[in-house]
């Protein structure tokens, strides 16, 4: 985990300084933007669509890795009846399973400085946001750790606040990278535990479909 939130944001640093668009591009604003991206510990297929021209919704659908660090995993999984029960192990190592998801984000573009000639329009392409997230998470599709019949964690909700950066890349913008860093919390399905959550993201990703202003 420790890895993963170095490189990121090693890549979010290195981001602001992202040369991916040049003056000879041609700058055409997204209304809407469908593509395929994939991360570290998931991938999906995207839908952004621009609310206002500081404002934009963003959908995924996809596949990814659930980060759960508590004391009460049991409250998570679906031997609910146990959940009145202190599980704690000596270093609380966090746990993770695979999990089909979708989630949705609004974003506040704070800039927008995409290395094109029209560098002051609100519609850029390139830029720094900040946002909040509501995710849900299937079913654990596996128990990687202790494949045991006790430990197969149901449907979670996550919320977090968010801040990122995301840069179209490539002459024809065909490449995008999108990285942010938020807190929140990840909730059981019945709504009765909820733990706190650091979210770290880096995902790179190939537009499919783009409808300009």
């Amino acid at each position: 985990m420790k890895k993963t939130t170095i490189f990121t944001v090693l890549c979010f640093l290195i981001s602001l300084s992202s040369f991916g668009q040049k003056e000879r591009f041609v700058y055409q604003p997204r209304l809407l933007n469908a593509s395929v991206r994939a991360g570290l510990v998931n991938s999906s297929l995207n839908l952004e669509c621009r609310l206002r021209p500081k404002t934009i919704a963003s959908i995924d659908f996809g596949v990814g890795i659930v980060h759960l660090h508590s004391n009460y995993y049991n409250k998570f999984n679906k031997n609910y009846g146990e959940s009145n029960k202190y599980f704690d192990n000596s270093l609380n190592f966090w746990r993770e399973w695979w999990s089909p998801y979708t989630s949705i984000q609004v974003r506040q573009i704070i800039s927008s400085r995409s290395r094109i000639k029209y560098e002051s329009s609100p519609y850029a392409n390139t830029f720094t946001y900040y946002g909040f997230q509501l995710k849900y998470n299937g079913q654990g599709l596996k128990d990687w750790i202790d494949n045991d019949p006790m430990f197969p964690f149901r449907e979670t909700y996550q919320f977090a606040a968010l801040l990122g950066r995301q840069v179209e890349l490539g002459k024809q913008s065909n490449f995008l990278c999108d990285i942010y860093i938020g807190i929140g919390g990840i909730s059981n399905y019945k709504l009765t535990a909820v733990e706190p959550k650091l979210l770290v993201g880096a995902r790179m990703g190939l537009n499919l479909w783009k409808l300009n202003k």
